[in-house]
C-alpha cells in the first residue's frame, strides 16, 4: 500500500544538500527522499529487531554474573 507525505518548511540547507545528494545518486529529489526514508525505516526495524533478541538473550543467564573478561586478558598478557 502506497502513501504520501507532505513535508512543509524544510530549511533551504536541507534541501539544497537533498538536491545535490539526489544528482550525485542519478534519483529525483522525491526518489532520494524516499530512498532514505525507507532506509531508515528498515534500519530501525531491525535495531529493534536487534534490541528485542538482546533482550531475550540476556534474559536467558537470569542474575547470573560473569568476570570482568579485561582482567583475565590482562593476568594471560602480563603472565
Amino acid at each position: 500500500m502506497s502513501h504520501q507525505v507532505l513535508v512543509r518548511d524544510l530549511s533551504t540547507l536541507a534541501v539544497s544538500t537533498l538536491k545535490a545528494l539526489a544528482k550525485r545518486n542519478h534519483r529525483s529529489l522525491q526518489g532520494e527522499i524516499k530512498s532514505i526514508l525507507e532506509d531508515t525505516a528498515t534500519r530501525v526495524k531491525a535495531m529493534e529487531r536487534f534490541r528485542r533478541d538482546t533482550e531475550k538473550l540476556r534474559a536467558s543467564f537470569g542474575n547470573r554474573k560473569f568476570s570482568n573478561s579485561v582482567d583475565i586478558i590482562r593476568k594471560m598478557r602480563d603472565a
